[in-house]
């Protein structure tokens, strides 16, 4: 009699069990099937909640494998806030409670950051004495701890600031003159000319001796005249460039070596009566 109560009572806790576990493998596929249905309708945070369910120990292991995939892609995908209340001078207010599309959010914004679903939401932001701002904002999907702040108060009377009273202009600081840089420039200037004018000599040589004219510019043709003549403009070329030339380069290299050691300042001198410029510095 007691050996067929004791098999009754394995067989009810048996039934109990094998019952228990069917329902939650049940539970399980039907976690995993409203979250993908709540995924697809972008309502990430739901989805969330039920892939967290169906990715449980006690769950099938091929449901929770998938459970557990779309589990982390939700978890990336839900964006994030912090709403923050602030005054008008930007500074945190404490005790302002915090609601969402008419929902409580927080009891107090704290800089804590909340999941939200993606999209457009109107933020509620409520001080201790009752004032309420709204904002609308729109969270984009993946965004993380995007900052929601409501200015509340009253902004501060800005300090009026009497006008600048304008300056006396300052007379204008003499500019310094880079004497050494300026004789370098003339110099390089007068050495491209010598340059030129022996390029030009070489070409009054060479077309002189080309024409085959004698030493009284009797030339035995017409050609021959033509490059005669070449070579004479050639040659007056030459003695411009090289006069110019030289005179550049000799006023160039004295000028850098006579340059004053200390900037040389060229000033303005207006007087009743006259006007002239100054020069100072030292040589």
């Amino acid at each position: 009699m007691k050996t067929a109560l004791l098999l009754c009572v394995c067989s009810l806790a048996i039934l109990e069990s094998a019952e228990a576990v069917a329902d939650d493998k049940a539970a399980c596929v039907a976690a995993a099937s409203q979250g993908q249905t709540l995924r697809d309708e972008r309502k990430l945070v739901e989805a969330l909640s039920q892939f967290t369910i169906c990715a449980r120990q006690e769950c099938p292991s091929v449901v929770r494998r998938d459970c557990t995939m779309w589990h982390e892609q939700v978890k990336a995908s839900l964006p994030t806030v912090v709403p923050v209340a602030v005054d008008a001078a930007g500074d945190g207010l404490p005790g302002a409670k915090v609601s969402m599309d008419g929902n409580p959010l927080l009891e107090q914004a704290d800089g804590r950051a909340v999941d939200v679903n993606p999209g457009t939401h109107t933020f509620t932001f409520e001080a201790a004495d009752g004032t309420k701002t709204e904002l609308q904002v729109v969270v984009m999907e993946g965004q993380k701890d995007k900052r929601v702040a409501a200015t509340m108060g009253k902004p501060r009377e800005a300090a009026v600031t009497p006008p600048a009273t304008p300056a006396a202009s300052a007379p204008a600081e003499p500019s310094p003159v880079p004497w050494k840089t300026i004789g370098l420039v003339t110099a390089g200037i007068g050495v491209v000319g010598l340059g030129i004018g022996t390029v030009f000599g070489v070409q009054a040589s060479s077309k002189k001796n080309s024409a085959g004219c004698d030493s009284t510019s009797a030339c035995p043709n017409h050609a021959a005249l033509d490059t005669l003549h070449d070579a004479h403009s050639a040659g007056d070329l030459s003695t411009v460039f090289f006069a110019a030339g030289g005179v550049l380069a000799a006023a160039g290299i004295t000028m850098w070596v006579l340059a004053p050691s200390a900037p040389l300042r060229v000033a303005p001198s207006v007087g009743l009566r006259a006007a002239g410029l100054s020069l100072e510095g030292s040589w």
